[in-house]
């Protein structure tokens, strides 16, 4: 339960944010235009949508809960090309997938 609310108030402070920020730049939509803010957007729709068909109790599919993770690792992939040693091999595995 207490894992729960962590993830609700995790997640409606994230939803927040990221309002404020394409509220903020509303004139060119630069916030919308990248791809990675696009990706958290889906990890939070996603996320919101598990939640709050667990707080009604109605049945949600798990695969509404494997997407939410595939886009937040996405995201920490995205985080690692950061780093010198991970940068080669977030390349290779981005070329891989475009490859498939």
């Amino acid at each position: 339960m207490a894992n729960k609310i962590l993830l609700w108030i995790f997640q409606i402070l994230a939803l927040i944010y990221s309002l404020v920020e394409i509220v903020y730049d509303y004139t060119n939509f630069k916030y919308l235009k990248d791809f990675w803010n696009w990706i958290d957007l889906l990890a939070h729709i996603f996320t919101m949508w598990y939640l709050c068909s667990d707080a009604n109790d109605t049945k949600c599919p798990e695969i509404v809960l494997a997407f939410s993770n595939v886009f937040i690792w996405f995201r920490l992939i995205g985080f690692l090309r950061v780093y010198r040693q991970f940068r080669y091999y977030i390349f290779m595995i981005i070329q891989i997938l475009w490859g498939i």
